[in-house]
């Protein structure tokens, strides 16, 4: 997804798989009241009005728990631990059904669910 090139036809939300695309219908752009730029996150892109926004899997967090991994042990650093990363969407499911971690490690929880007989996919 190119912010840059969408032209707001709304195809890639009617394509997506996960249901995490949406139109950016408002414009968030504010920049001449000044007591609204105390409000801006600087991590957070805001992107202009009439295109479509999509799931980042909260890249913020993901970069957060990688620089303190790497701070561990004079620089050296350490693996990421099974459960250390939380997106929003898996901290607000209080069903516990959105699970985040790496596939390919066989201890990890999301390998253990996904060979689970519960699973689909």
């Amino acid at each position: 997804m190119v912010y840059n090139r969408c032209i707001g036809t709304r195809y890639c939300s009617n394509n997506c798989p996960y249901k995490v695309r949406r139109f950016n219908f408002l414009r968030f752009q504010d920049w001449e009241t000044p007591s609204l730029k105390l409000m801006r996150n600087p991590e957070v892109t805001v992107r202009s009005r009439g295109v479509m926004e999509k799931c980042t899997y909260c890249v913020q967090r993901i970069n957060n728990v990688r620089i303190e991994s790497e701070k561990v042990n004079d620089g050296v650093g350490r693996e990421i631990r099974d459960g250390e990363i939380v997106t929003a969407c898996e901290q607000a499911c209080p069903s516990e059904a959105i699970v985040f971690g790496n596939a390919n490690d066989p201890n990890s929880r999301v390998s253990k669910l996904r060979a689970s007989n519960a699973t689909t996919t």
